[in-house]
């Protein structure tokens, strides 16, 4: 009858708030978490030298001299591409990167220097019509003397073990279709693929990307916590079309979904790893 419809579709309703409810309940218990890596996680080596690695969710990380690093390394990878696509924007860029909600795994040298570091964020896949948390990777940046050397494929695999740790059953990033060696880098050996987001799922031309991976698959398949991958072993194959360089230089500047806002899509593009 019209009066069981009625009620169903409000029971549906109702079950809906409660499902949004305890995914921003997630998503929050996870912005709250410290310790994001495990004791055990291992540096990374790359020769000679043994790289730390660091979550940097305090705002006392932060230093002056902290943002002007993180920010050189995504001028010096991204700045060209940037400009050849949806132009470059350097404060915009700044207020991403060092939004409230961004969490910075870096990788730093015996000098206590920054050589590369992942920015990621724990949210909503779509901000105007969510549906499920996930671990959205915003940018992969490595400066050129750790490049192909397995850096960057090691810093993903511990971005994507703190997700599933987190309760985080997804990770989407954005990537520019110019940036070949990156889309690869994350199709060909992080097996990603095109998101059911993504602008060329409903035919339209856009300049990037939208991919995801369900984080139980990938995690089951990396190495374990603190193990990282023998050095260019992951490192896309020099063969390709585009050159190397642009695939292990860390092509994780990441366009948001076009869904979720303008001004995010735009400024968020991956790079190559």
């Amino acid at each position: 009858t019209m009066g069981k419809h009625k009620k169903d579709k409000s029971k549906q309703k109702i079950l809906a708030r409660k499902a949004l409810q305890a995914q921003r309940g997630l998503i929050a218990a996870a912005n709250a978490s410290k310790d994001l890596l495990p004791e055990e996680t291992m540096p990374f080596t790359v020769g000679q030298e043994s790289l730390s690695l660091s979550v940097l969710p305090d705002r006392e990380d932060l230093t002056l001299e902290v943002q002007d690093r993180l920010f050189e390394l995504v001028q010096e990878n991204m700045e060209q591409v940037y400009r050849s696509t949806w132009g470059w924007k350097p404060q915009e860029k700044k207020k991403e990167l060092f939004h409230s909600t961004a969490r910075l795994l870096a990788a730093k040298n015996a000098q206590g220097q920054i050589v590369g570091f992942v920015h990621f964020r724990f949210e909503f896949d779509d901000e105007d019509d969510p549906k499920e948390p996930v671990l959205y990777v915003y940018e992969l940046q490595l400066h050129s003397s750790v490049q192909r050397r397995g850096l960057g494929t090691f810093l993903m695999h511990q971005v994507h073990n703190i997700g599933y740790r987190v309760g985080l059953r997804k990770a989407m990033l954005t990537v520019l279709k110019k940036n070949e060696g990156a889309l690869r880098f994350y199709v060909d050996k992080l097996q990603y693929i095109v998101d059911e987001t993504s602008p060329s799922r409903y035919g339209e031309d856009r300049h990037y990307e939208i991919l995801s991976t369900p984080l139980q698959d990938i995690v089951a398949e990396q190495p374990p916590a603190g193990v990282p991958p023998k050095a260019g072993s992951l490192v896309v194959d020099d063969r390709h079309d585009g050159g190397p360089a642009e695939a292990d230089r860390a092509g994780a500047e990441v366009p948001k979904p076009a869904a979720k806002s303008p001004a995010a899509a735009v400024e968020a593009a991956p790079e190559g790893a």
